[in-house]
């Protein structure tokens, strides 16, 4: 069995990317449960002992239940005494075995995949293929800001800041060499050439002539409640999903983001404390050099003076 594991920022495209690779009979495309992540992924490398509690929480799951599982084999792979990444490992092939058992490879997808490359089985690292998608963070963030997350029925994220720190984590972690990073705009303009591109670095011979046409198999184990989120998974590329952000964003989450922008273009470390705390002594200063320019004393006077001239009117 071969792997493939996709990593990324939420609202960035990848259930849209996933289902494009489930078109191929040739991969298997695991639903998403982010159970298996906080449960097994956190630590791949501890020994999982196993637990009743801890059983049954995986086995309850809502995800979990869009996979249709056979409930003892489950149960069985659970109880084992391994390693987290082994009873990982274990669950989706069974996924695999159950669904779709002529597929060569099997894809999962988590914002926090790339932990597994630190899997301690060199034999495991050598069968996985790995996928960072990329999306403009701008339009990734607002389409955040104007999501509502079916578990939380609140939106995904409004707070800049931690976007920005989601960010920082997404782009920290050591990457494992074999890895095809894949922009979300690029697939959305060139669908074609794209797709081809990912399938080649695969090594899947795959025609997608007719790719734009058919239909994929995500959508089938997904949860009702998720599928309101992803209304166009299975739409053909649409190109005005591209710099949405602009009537969204207000104008110092913009001003942000571009400081952000630029510094990743710099290579930041996110785990290094002393760039840390020197990015955000810096960005103190801009936001205090921001909120003192003339340009945003000028806009909050025009405001002031518009306010003023409407409650005068009024009076």
């Amino acid at each position: 069995m071969k792997y493939i594991f996709l990593g990324y920022l939420n609202r960035s495209g990848s259930t849209y990317l996933l289902n494009q690779l489930s078109k191929s009979d040739k991969i298997c495309v695991c639903p998403e449960a982010d159970i298996l992540y906080d449960a097994l992924l956190k630590k791949p490398n501890a020994m999982c002992k196993p637990d009743t509690k801890n059983i049954n929480f995986i086995m309850t799951d809502a995800k979990m239940s869009g996979w249709r599982l056979d409930g003892s084999e489950l149960k069985k792979i659970l109880s084992q005494k391994t390693y987290n990444y082994r009873i990982f490992l274990d669950i989706i092939n069974l996924f695999h075995d159950m669904h779709y058992p002529e597929a060569d490879y099997t894809a999962f997808k988590h914002n926090s995949i790339f932990k597994l490359n630190s899997c301690s089985d060199p034999a495991i690292l050598k069968l996985i293929w790995w996928i960072r998608l990329i999306r403009d963070p701008f339009d990734t963030y607002a389409s955040q800001k104007v999501t509502i997350s079916p578990n939380t029925q609140r939106a995904m994220c409004q707070n800049v800041y931690e976007f920005y720190s989601n960010f920082r984590l997404f782009q920290g972690p050591i990457l494992p060499n074999n890895i095809y990073n894949l922009r979300y705009e690029e697939l959305i303009n060139d669908y074609n050439r794209v797709l081809g591109d990912l399938f080649l670095f695969l090594g899947i011979k795959e025609d997608i002539s007719d790719f734009r046409k058919k239909k994929g198999k995500v959508v089938h184990y997904m949860l009702p409640t998720y599928r309101g989120i992803h209304r166009s998974v299975d739409l053909p590329p649409d190109l005005t999903r591209i710099k949405r952000h602009e009537g969204v964003l207000t104008d110092y989450e913009t001003y942000v983001l571009n400081k952000l922008c630029s510094l990743q273009e710099q290579k930041f470390t996110a785990y290094s404390p002393v760039v840390y705390f020197k990015y955000h002594l810096h960005l103190g200063f801009d936001i205090l050099k921001y909120y003192t320019s003339a340009r945003f004393l000028k806009k909050r006077l025009i405001s002031t003076t518009l306010n003023l001239t409407i409650d005068s009117k009024s009076g």
